[in-house]
């Protein structure tokens, strides 16, 4: 009769079954849980849609279908520019500005415009250079460097928030207003000569 059942696989014992349901279960929590440091937000995206913007803190995801990108909203951040640009009367001008700006609005960095940065930049020198077309050498030399700059953060300001960027600008500080070397000594001899022409009507007064 060798009837020699030896082959079953014996039952897996109800200790085991625990212990696996229970791996199971912690292992979907650590995938499920995320934390945003303080001074960041979290945008939550589901299926590339938006779900929610969350606080500092420990949170939850559906693990393999909720992307969450996290922002820093406090972080100042800066870069510098410098570009070559024609003045109100025609001149050529070299400009170097220094911009210190946050990413405020998480949800609208994440989803309204790609490669924010990218487009701070391309917004930012379109701005001086549409202001800068607006003074005359001189002016932009002698007197209205705080003009300049002030009118260009409001302008740049008033173009990221059309654009939906989620950035705000802190400061645009007007760095160093110079001559391309070719122009040099020709712009430095106009300026002179303004000069000598308000001494002159000083001294006639």
């Amino acid at each position: 009769g060798g009837g020699g059942g030896g082959g079953d696989v014996p039952p897996i014992p109800g200790i085991v079954k625990i212990l696996l349901l229970a791996g199971l279960i912690l292992a979907g929590i650590f995938a499920s849980a995320y934390r945003v440091d303080a001074g960041a937000k979290g945008v939550v995206q589901r299926f590339g849609a938006f779900v929610k913007e969350v606080d500092p803190g420990l949170n939850w995801r559906i693990p393999l279908v909720d992307k969450v990108s996290i922002v820093r909203v406090d972080l100042s951040q800066e870069f510098d520019t410098q570009n070559e640009m024609l003045t109100g009367d025609a001149n050529i001008i070299s400009v170097s500005l220094n911009v210190q700006y946050r990413h405020a609005t998480a949800k609208d960095y994440v989803f309204n415009v790609r490669g924010p940065d990218e487009t701070l930049q391309e917004v930012t020198d379109a701005a001086i250079r549409a202001v800068v077309g607006k003074y005359k050498l001189e002016e932009i030399q002698r007197g209205e460097r705080d003009t300049v700059a002030n009118e260009t953060q409001e302008l740049l300001q008033t173009n990221l928030d059309r654009y939906g960027t989620g950035i705000i600008i802190d400061t645009l500080n007007l760095n160093e207003t110079e001559f391309p070397v070719q122009v040099q000594e020709a712009a430095q001899d106009v300026i002179k000569a303004a000069r000598d022409k308000e001494r002159f009507i000083l001294q006639a007064e």
